[in-house]
């Protein structure tokens, strides 16, 4: 693991409500969550058997409907068995902050209550299919993090229609969730919220999760970002409600 990893292995545990030792990393849980697959997941830093973390995975994960293993460094050795084991490979980029990050005078800080509420009012709306208690769980999670987080948004027609989360903790910083609803977006509402985040964590060192294989690590890189590291994931679903993040 480098820095950030590092980085991100703690949060994930400070936020958990149990953490269990797994070949080559830890597991860690939230009852409070079962279908975030960010609460509910194995994280691997260390060389081990695919097969036999495949099988931790069954038992770790058994009472929720989703498998998921975060490879923080690494991940191609465990590519071939996972994938016999119907998992999915998801490739992600750390991407860091070398430039200038002005603050917007468009962005507000918001609220917990404002964050969980635009949280799950937007997952409703992305995916209507999802019954209300998923969308009530995946808005509510936010609380997690609320100790390490500033949470920002662009207000418009009397709500927030863009928001970013930031999360500052032992001199590292993370600029997460990053979403503008469809209708609002091209308006350089979401380049406004990274940069104004990153001002924010003055001091801090910067980075973001993108992924690899999608359009918005290259409005990142226009921003300044970098590309310092990978992560690979592997994630299965087991029903309809195992496909939430």
């Amino acid at each position: 693991m480098n820095e950030l990893t590092a980085w991100l292995r703690a949060l994930d545990e400070a936020r958990a409500e149990t953490v269990l030792e797994v070949p080559g990393g830890v597991a860690v849980r939230h009852s409070a969550y079962p279908r975030a697959h960010d609460h509910n997941k194995l994280i691997v830093s260390s060389p081990c058997d695919p097969s036999e973390l495949a099988d931790a995975a069954e038992q770790v994960l058994q009472d929720v409907s989703h498998r998921r293993i975060e490879a923080l460094a690494g991940g191609d050795d465990l590519a071939e068995v996972l994938a016999s084991r119907g998992y999915v490979r998801e490739n992600g980029l750390l991407m860091e902050l070398f430039g200038p990050a002005p603050r917007s005078s468009i962005v507000q800080a918001l609220s917990l209550e404002d964050r969980v509420a635009a949280g799950t009012a937007d997952w409703q709306a992305e995916q209507p299919s999802w019954d209300v208690e998923t969308c009530r769980q995946l808005g509510e999670r936010i609380v997690t993090v609320a100790p390490w987080a500033t949470f920002l948004g662009v207000p418009e027609d009397e709500s927030f229609v863009a928001r970013a989360d930031l999360f500052v903790r032992d001199g590292i910083a993370q600029v997460e969730g990053v979403l503008t609803r469809p209708q609002y977006q091209g308006r350089g509402y979401a380049s406004a919220l990274v940069l104004d985040a990153a001002a924010r964590a003055e001091g801090s060192r910067v980075f973001l999760h993108a992924d690899a294989d999608d359009w918005p690590k290259e409005l990142y890189a226009k921003l300044g970002f970098v590309e310092v590291g990978r992560i690979v994931a592997f994630s299965r679903t087991a029903g309809p409600s195992g496909v939430h993040e």
